[in-house]
């Protein structure tokens, strides 16, 4: 029974740094500077808009729809919204919003699970869309 114990200990461990090295569970990368900013973390991409919330919550929902995503779910009021998706290979996403006041909305884009390179380039896209929608 120990030898079990150890045995998933050891894959845990291998699991954790196999994620590690793919750069999922480790590092912050700023790609672009100044207001047009993003940030690659955790699997996310993120940007801040100096934009009114409800102006990026409809770029945001027409851009999904743009990219013919399948929405499973899409939820907002004043102060989050929520797009989650699924893409046509049957990998999931999310779009968050958060009205943080004053013309500032922050938009996250997570594709897939672990924040692999294609999910990053799969974000990218989704963001470029959306920044497109608002003209950016």
């Amino acid at each position: 029974m120990r030898r079990v114990g150890n045995l998933l200990v050891g894959m845990a461990v291998l699991g954790l740094l196999a994620l590690a090295a793919g750069g999922c569970l480790l590092g912050t990368e700023t790609i672009g500077s100044g207001e047009s900013a993003r940030t690659w973390h955790g699997g996310k991409l993120t940007r801040s808009y100096n934009l009114d919330y409800a102006r990026v919550w409809d770029a945001a929902s027409a851009a999904v729809q743009e990219k013919r995503l399948e929405v499973e779910d899409e939820r907002h009021d004043a102060l989050v919204g929520h797009i989650k998706f699924r893409r046509a290979d049957d990998i999931t996403g999310r779009v968050d919003l958060e009205n943080l006041g004053a013309k500032q909305t922050r938009l996250s884009v997570k594709v897939g699970a672990f924040g692999r390179d294609r999910d990053k380039r799969a974000a990218t896209t989704l963001m470029d869309a959306i920044d497109r929608k608002l003209g950016k």
